[in-house]
This record gives C-alpha cells, sequence and structure tokens, in this order.
C-alpha cells in the first residue's frame, strides 16, 4: 500500500508501528510471495475521489424525509455529492445510493441519521444500501452456474500472479472491459496434509458447513474460493484481469469457473455523517450487494439493539474502502458484527474504532483484502454462561472457507482467529500488531493468535502479543495462551500442521518478555 494511516489518539511502541508514505511492502523481504499478496490494490481504486466532486443542488436541511433524500440522490449526475445540513434527520424508510453520487454530512458530530425502517436492498434489509441488480443476482441463481447467461468455463491462466485467463462458453449476456467478475473453483473434498479449502462436514473440514453458502454450489460441491477481479483487455477467449491471481492451487482437475452479476453499482460513497438504526429494525446500518469502488468514510455508526446481522455487511464487493469510521455496537448476543463480508475481494478497512462489537471484523470468502491500524475495545458475546461476557471472539476473524491472502496490519485488538466452524482460512499475514489477547474480565477464549484446525499457511510477523500477568504459556490448548493453535471444534481432530506450516517471526510476547 502506499500510504498508512495512523489513530491519532493512540501512540503505542514505534517498534511496531510505522505510520506515513510507505514506498515499499516492509514484510516482502521476510515473507515470501508464495505466501503473499501485494495489496497495492486494496480499497478503492485510486483513492476515494470525491474531494474534487460537485455539490448537486441545495442543501438539505434537517427534518427532511427519506424520499427528500433519495429523489436528490437519484436526480444527481455523476461525479456529484448530496449535501446534508446539520441537526437530526428522523427517517422512515431507508436510503438507497446511486453509482457516482456521494451522501455527505456536515459532520459526524453535526448531521445526525436515525432510522426507523429500512430499505429492501435486495434481501439486506438496511439503513443505507448499496446495491447492483437485483435481488436473484447472486450466485444461487441458474443464470450463474454452467450454461447461464452470466457464466463462464475457466480453461486456462491458473498460476499465482496470472493477469491472463482463457474463458470459454461465455454466457449470452457476455463479459465487458471494465467488469468485475468472480473466479472460483470446487473445493477440496477431502483433508490433506498440505494447502486445501474445503467447507464439507462429511470431509471433516468444518464442523457446521457453510454459513450461509457463500459462493456457488455445483454438482453438490460448494465452490468457496473466490476472487473478485476486474477485466482490462479482451483479445478472443483471452481475458486480461487485474489483480492477478493471488492463490497458487487453482487446477483444471477443480472445474474452474467465472460468474458476474448483471449490473453493480460503482464509485458511491457515504460520508461525514452519524447513522443509527437501532430502531430500524433491519439486518444491518449499510449493505453493500454487487458493488465496487464504493467508500464509508468519517461516520459514526450506532446500532445498539438485539438485532442481527452487521453494522456495515458487504456481500459481492471488490475495492471498498471502510476509513475514519466510529463503529458503536450491540447486545451481545452472536451474528452482530461490526464489518462482515461475504464474497470480497481488496477491501481497505483502516484507522476505524469498534467499541462493544461482538467480532469488528468479520471475514467469509475474501482475498486480497487490508485490515490496518483500526482499534477495538469491549469485544461483549453474551453467550447464555456466567458470568454473563466470560467469552472472547477474536476482533479479526476468518469465519468460512476461501479466507486467504488478506493481511491484518497495525491493529490494536485482542486477537487474529480463525475458526473452523465454516470452513478453513489459509495464507493470511498478521504484521505488526498490538494483539493484548483479552478485553477486560473475558476469562475464555482469550489468545492473541488462535488459530482452529486447517487454517495453515499463516504468517505472524513483527507483532506485540498478549497481557502482562494474564498470559501463562506460549503455545498450550489454553485461554491464558499466547497462540491457541490446530485445536480441533466437534467431530473436527486437533491438527499439528497449523503450526508446523505458521512462519512466526520477531514477536514479542508478554511470557517470555522478550522477541522470539
Amino acid at each position: 500500500m502506499s500510504k498508512r494511516y495512523c489513530l491519532k489518539f493512540f501512540v503505542i511502541l514505534s517498534l511496531i508501528f510505522a505510520c506515513g508514505n510507505v514506498n515499499a511492502d516492509p514484510w516482502s523481504s521476510i515473507v515470501s510471495d508464495s505466501r503473499a499478496a501485494h495489496w497495492s490494490t486494496a480499497g478503492v481504486s485510486g483513492g476515494i475521489p470525491s474531494d474534487s466532486w460537485t455539490q448537486s443542488g441545495s442543501t438539505i436541511a434537517a427534518g427532511a424525509s427519506a424520499s427528500t433524500i433519495n429523489s436528490a440522490i437519484q436526480s444527481a449526475q455523476a461525479n456529484h455529492y448530496v449535501q446534508l445540513g446539520a441537526g437530526t434527520f428522523n427517517l422512515s424508510s431507508g436510503l438507497v445510493m446511486k453509482s457516482g453520487v456521494e451522501l455527505r454530512g456536515m459532520g459526524a458530530d453535526q448531521t445526525i441519521l436515525k432510522f426507523n425502517g429500512v430499505t429492501g436492498c435486495n434481501g439486506l434489509y438496511a439503513a443505507v444500501c448499496f446495491a447492483g441488480g437485483d435481488g436473484s443476482d447472486y450466485y444461487a441463481n441458474s443464470k450463474m452456474t454452467p450454461g447461464g447467461s452470466n457464466a463462464a468455463n475457466w480453461t486456462g491462466g491458473y498460476a499465482k500472479g496470472a493477469t491472463q485467463i482463457t474463458l470459454s462458453s461465455i454466457g449470452r449476456d457476455g463479459i465487458s472491459v471494465g467488469d468485475y467478475i468472480y473466479l472460483d473453483q470446487a473445493e477440496d473434498t477431502s483433508t490433506n496434509s498440505g494447502f486445501f479449502s474445503c467447507e464439507s462436514t462429511s470431509a471433516k473440514c468444518s464442523d457446521e458447513g457453510g454459513y450461509g453458502d457463500p459462493g456457488r454450489t455445483i454438482s453438490g460441491i460448494a465452490r468457496q474460493q473466490v476472487q473478485i477481479v476486474k477485466v482490462t483487455n479482451i483479445n478472443g477467449s483471452q481475458y486480461t484481469i487485474s489483480p492477478g491471481l493471488y492463490a497458487s492451487n487453482y487446477s483444471s482437475s477443480k472445474s474452474p469457473g467465472a460468474w458476474w452479476p448483471s449490473s453493480s453499482i460503482s464509485n458511491a460513497g457515504l460520508v461525514d455523517l452519524s447513522l443509527d438504526a437501532t430502531n430500524s429494525g433491519g439486518m444491518a446500518n449499510v449493505a453493500m450487494y454487487n458493488a465496487n469502488n464504493v467508500w464509508v468514510k468519517g461516520t459514526r455508526q450506532i446500532r445498539s439493539c438485539q438485532c442481527s446481522r452487521s453494522i456495515v455487511q458487504m456481500w459481492q464487493v471488490a475495492r471498498a474502502t471502510i476509513q475514519n469510521n466510529y463503529i458503536y455496537g450491540t447486545s451481545g448476543h452472536s451474528i452482530n458484527y461490526g464489518v462482515e463480508s461475504y464474497i470480497a475481494s481488496d477491501l481497505l478497512v483502516i484507522n476505524n474504532i469498534f467499541q462493544h462489537v461482538v467480532a469488528p471484523m468479520m471475514l467469509h470468502t475474501n482475498s486480497g483484502s487490508v485490515y490496518a491500524y483500526n482499534f477495538t475495545t469491549n469485544n461483549t458475546y453474551d453467550d447464555g454462561g456466567s458470568p454473563k461476557y466470560h467469552w472472547q471472539i477474536q476482533s479479526m476473524l476468518g469465519h468460512s472457507a476461501g479466507v486467504m491472502y488478506n493481511l491484518f496490519e497495525g491493529n490494536v485488538a485482542n486477537g487474529v482467529g480463525a475458526d473452523a466452524v465454516h470452513g478453513n482460512s489459509v495464507m493470511n499475514t498478521v504484521f505488526r500488531n498490538y494483539l493484548h489477547g483479552r478485553d477486560v474480565d473475558r476469562i475464555d477464549n482469550t489468545n492473541p493468535i488462535m488459530l482452529e484446525a486447517w487454517n495453515r499457511y499463516w504468517n505472524v510477523i513483527g507483532n506485540v502479543l498478549g497481557t502482562p500477568g494474564y498470559h501463562s504459556s506460549y503455545a498450550a490448548y489454553s485461554s491464558k495462551s499466547i497462540f491457541l493453535l490446530g485445536a480441533g471444534r466437534g467431530s473436527i481432530p486437533n491438527d499439528s500442521v497449523v503450526g508446523t506450516t505458521m512462519m512466526r517471526w520477531g514477536n514479542y510476547d508478554t511470557v517470555n518478555g522478550a522477541v522470539r
């Protein structure tokens, strides 16, 4: 990445954090290219563009209705913003964004949006909706499967880093330069001693199977390894893509394929306002669906209710930027998340504050994304036990198969984890974070690094790990261990390969009191 940002109020351990401009990937002299991605494409392509945009119409005064705001958004021309004035807007329904338009407030402490209703958002039911296509325009639809109008066979160009691929049997809706397409392949159908991607319960890859089944299922086999790429040139059956392929395990034996939505929303954003969806009755404050190059910046997001699902939810999203936001949360019940992704690539989640959120950054089927310089505190989870909030979920968690080649850098948080509930996460990098391992009064699952069975080939480089006086072991099956590696779950056995395939270098931990 070309730029780094720091939490302005937080200064900790300059050995770990290096803020400002970075002209090279500082991890690249330590971690092999085979185990990483070059994350320069994360976030909105070229950066958020709206500083140079023009205001559309007059400033909308506080007290205006949702229909007034929606009308202004839909009538705005490309590369314009709709300006909301200072004050409170009590909205009985949700807002619908449009490509090329930004909705802008006077500041998160001045423009306050309170929602008592939502928009359908193609089934995601959100206070603010960024959506392309329609409710059926997703991976489970027949038009996304072989022979459908929005699908193709991927017949060549499988090497890691490849920027040119061969597609055949193109669906009748076709692919154009500038389109974003979804590349996938059939999951592995058994565990092995090396690199695999799998969510199957019959193969004992996961304890509960795919959650929400992100990704296509063809002939009964899931396809949760997905990378979203942009088509930059077409020459016959040869398609040039950006970025290149992240994974090294694509193979003709797994029937690789491509699929794409009929339309998407792009170049749109939400900035400088406060959004309270506590009483909205929806699933999310902000939902993104079939979206690329979209952003949420400088907002205050509130969702303090016993409600699901996420504060910012992303389905089929590429190159989104979630930056400089304060996100405050939920009742403490499971499935109340902060920023959650379902089939995503090249996201940039940077410089946000998460407070009182069950799992601030939840990843399903996500590749090439960057989670950097975020601060989390009081990740509260009520599982019905005693004491009420004894269980802790790591602030950044891989929760499904297909979470791979992501970067977690410079975060101040309780921990990074990947479980075996819905599939495995592989080839992710945890680089120069401060992971203290324990929110206040939590006593279970309090590990700075928690990787359950099958979550292999992780890189853990240059971090500060643990809480002095609490963590008592370096690597063990214990909540007081710095590393918990390879633990089984339900029918899943323990997996020693998690530890032997991990790269650990230059980390300081509070048990040893030294850099190992």
